[in-house]
């Protein structure tokens, strides 16, 4: 079975070329070598499917912010101090009439 063909991929790679590869909270180096792990939504793409190739919508993180944005209460202190929530609201203001 083939995937859907999104355009992610393609809207990754234009970050990845544009944007410095450092974690966008933690700053950490991410280093030279592209992967679609280091791309993290800040609104899902199932409940908000037109910000899916927003850059607005993509942080370059770490495999390790990645997966605390994921799978945590987001409560971390490295997603408070870098006022993560802030910017998800920002984000579900601009779609709010979407």
């Amino acid at each position: 079975m083939q995937k859907k063909e999104t355009g992610e991929l393609a809207f990754f790679m234009q970050i990845w070329d544009e944007r410095p590869h450092y974690c966008e909270i933690s700053k950490k180096f991410l280093g030279d070598d592209f992967s679609v792990t280091f791309f993290s939504h800040i609104l899902t793409k199932g409940a908000y499917p037109q910000a899916r190739l927003d850059p607005e919508n993509i942080l370059l993180v770490s495999n390790e912010i990645h997966h605390l944005i994921e799978f945590s209460d987001r409560k971390d202190e490295r997603l408070l101090m870098f006022n993560y929530q802030a910017l998800v609201d920002k984000l579900k203001q601009k779609y709010a009439n979407s």
